[in-house]
């Protein structure tokens, strides 16, 4: 959530669902379109790894993604 916000590309905001952290996105911005959310997964993807490794190299055990 903290490598998106500073990123500047966009801000969110967290849920917890069933005992899992979850990202939220609140559109409240009447100019945001179609385009901006469909940017979210590759902004994630992009910057995932990078956050993956920084939480690996401080020891911070790996959550697993079930769907």
């Amino acid at each position: 959530m903290a490598a998106i916000e500073e990123s500047g590309e966009a801000f969110v905001s967290n849920a917890v669902i069933n005992g899992r952290f979850a990202l939220r996105f609140c559109i409240v911005n009447f100019r945001t379109s179609t385009a901006d959310i469909e940017a979210m997964p590759q902004l994630i993807a992009r910057l995932g790894p990078r956050v993956h490794a920084e939480l690996s190299s401080r020891g911070v055990a790996r959550i697993p993604v079930t769907g």
